[in-house]
């Protein structure tokens, strides 16, 4: 996987979240109906539904311990023919999920064990993916081929 340069350009779409479940579905139907004249893979879609999950379910278990109201977040769209970036902010512990070694993958269904899949299932979706830490900033970039 490439390391992506950071978009320079105006965001097709920018949303202002909160980290709470409710904004998984707002985020989702926002990005799906900025997608929809490009008419994206199942494979894209469902990679799409599946970062913003990811990324959300973070956010809500880890990156506000004992935030008495859920924090802002900030998601950024860039789109071209063939891929949509994404940009995932928040202000929430540090956090680099590409700092972190794959996890091993049960081979028998008996040692499988819920979660933990997360960033791998992350990997595997994203054509490029990217991370800094700017001005207090988690920033999470991730390139989703569309077709």
């Amino acid at each position: 996987m490439t390391a992506p340069a950071w978009p320079t350009t105006a965001p097709a779409l920018t949303l202002a979240l909160r980290s709470e479940l409710a904004a998984c579905a707002a985020a989702q139907q926002a990005l799906h109906a900025l997608l929809a004249p490009l008419q994206p893979s199942a494979r894209a879609s469902f990679g799409l539904d599946l970062v913003l999950e990811e990324w959300l379910m973070n956010e809500v278990r880890h990156a506000h311990p004992g935030a008495l109201a859920p924090a802002p977040l900030r998601l950024c769209a860039w789109l071209t023919p063939d891929a949509l970036t994404l940009q995932l902010a928040d202000h929430g512990l540090p956090f680099d999920p590409l700092a972190h070694p794959a996890p091993v993958v049960p081979t028998r269904l008996d040692d499988a064990r819920p979660g933990g899949l997360g960033l791998h299932l992350l990997r595997r979706y994203a054509r490029e993916l990217a991370y800094e830490r700017v001005d207090g900033e988690n920033r999470l970039m991730v390139v989703l081929a569309l077709h």
